[in-house]
């Protein structure tokens, strides 16, 4: 799979979403730049723009106890988003167009005071562990931090009122700093979804609703001045309402273990080993799909400037089956690989590049697994005080390990562009426009969409 993208402030609920967490002690704040790599998956995404960097006054919230103690903030969203498209189910043939209108609404808490959300998890089904990417950025400098966050949206559709849904999430971390040199962060998020329209995918008959789950505990350990090393568990679970999906039912369970090398202030080096156990819960027309995937990769992270990062990673993949049937897909070594720099171009302007390579689970009943090869692209802007604009481009491509003697493989190719204008520090108004293409070796599979969405946007 390839993916190329950038971002903007309002996307489609057919487009794709960043996985990103964002939490950092200061111990870790120079080593966990790159946790795990995984592919832009051909399922629903949901592009929101990040929360901007923090800033001073922030950094100074977030410490607890800088003039008395701080009994931490609530954060309270709300939005009413209009998106209407030309082809809802995302097919070749007998085209339909709706007209979708969400509504949201969002509660954080944080303690010790933060002006913004300390955590930043998006699931990703098909990633192995149920992550795409982990890069954190924020530092708390306060011994602890907890914070606790969820949304509820009610989408209706004119089209078809039976699609309508509640979806929403749940999220929540705790951070201990029992010492300067040690850390330990506590991390759990909860959703429920449906998979995007497409013939492989949900369809008007079978929505493929679904609830998943993560969990992650994490320790790091500054060992000296030059070295440190951090561990981490994470439990993954993905269940679907309807049992005609069971064979994507599983629970992944993984460990991961990095060594880090400070050579210099700007620079440090590091070693990354990562296991992953994928259980099906259903033996689908006798497939078994249970497997072990094994990742080893050596990387770097170069501050080269206040106004540029470079972090990358490189290495060796391989999966084996637990099922004999499958000896000639075991033990295939891949390469695997991810790259991501990052540019302040001005005060007013950032461009992030990412490119990635790995192997995911399946989101389809007749592949075994797929290949990703991803490329993504964005770039902000803020005009005035007032006014900002993103874009966002990608460009996936999807190698298919079919189960039957047949070969599938897809290039996607994603564009959205959008204006966000605040009226006021709490009340915003958004307009975008979103362009998905597929183009597979299977016509039957390919579509062409167009997106067009308005959105007010209150927050505190």
């Amino acid at each position: 799979m390839i993916v190329l993208v950038a971002c903007i402030t309002g996307s489609t609920v057919n487009a794709y979403s960043s996985e990103i967490i964002e939490v950092t002690s200061p111990i870790v704040k120079k080593h966990n730049n790159i946790i795990t790599v995984a592919a832009l998956a051909d399922q629903e995404i949901v592009a929101e723009l990040n929360d901007p960097p923090p800033v001073a006054e922030d950094e100074m919230k977030s410490r607890g106890d800088v003039f008395g103690h701080r009994y931490g903030k609530f954060h309270a969203q709300a939005r009413i988003k209009g998106e209407w498209t030309d082809n809802l189910y995302n097919v070749t043939h007998d085209q339909e167009d709706n007209l979708l209108t969400t509504y949201f609404a969002g509660l954080a808490y944080t303690t010790p005071e933060r002006n913004m959300r300390p955590l930043h998890i998006a699931l990703n089904n098909t990633s192995p562990g149920g992550l795409q990417f982990a890069q954190p950025h924020n530092r708390f400098y306060n011994k602890s931090q907890f914070y606790v966050g969820g949304h509820l949206e009610y989408r209706n559709y004119s089209l078809n009122s039976d699609l309508n849904m509640l979806a929403g999430d749940v999220e929540g971390m705790a951070q201990y700093n029992p010492s300067p040199k040690l850390s330990f962060i506590l991390t759990d998020k909860f959703a429920y979804d449906q998979d995007q329209f497409n013939r492989t995918n949900a369809t008007s008959d079978n929505q493929r609703i679904y609830g998943n789950n993560l969990f992650l505990a994490s320790a790091a350990w500054q060992i000296s001045s030059k070295f440190a090393t951090t561990l981490s568990y994470d439990n993954y679970t993905l269940v679907y309402d309807n049992d005609i999906n069971g064979f994507l039912d599983r629970a992944d369970h993984g460990f991961d273990f990095y060594f880090y090398y400070d050579y210099s202030p700007k620079t440090n080096f590091f070693v990354e080993y990562r296991i992953i156990q994928s259980v099906y819960d259903e033996q689908d027309q006798g497939y078994d799909k249970d497997s072990t995937s094994n990742y080893l990769f050596g990387g770097i992270n170069w501050q080269s400037s206040v106004s540029t990062s470079f972090s990358g990673k490189a290495g060796y993949q391989d999966k084996t089956y637990d099922s004999d049937q499958y000896q000639d897909q075991n033990n295939k070594g891949a390469f695997a690989y991810q790259l991501q720099w990052d540019w302040l171009m001005t005060d007013k302007s950032s461009l992030l590049l990412k490119t990635t390579y790995s192997t995911e689970e399946t989101d389809t009943l007749a592949a075994l697994f797929k290949s990703v090869w991803s490329n993504r692209l964005g770039f902000t802007h803020r005009f005035t005080n007032r006014l900002r604009g993103d874009m966002q481009f990608i460009y996936e491509n999807s190698d298919y390990d079919l189960l039957e003697d047949l070969s599938r493989t897809d290039d996607r190719y994603f564009f959205d562009i959008g204006l966000q204008f605040a009226f006021y520090k709490w009340l915003s108004l958004g307009a975008a426009y979103t362009f998905d293409m597929k183009d597979s070796n299977i016509d039957l599979l390919d579509y062409e969409t167009n997106y067009f969405q308005l959105m007010l946007t209150g927050k505190i």
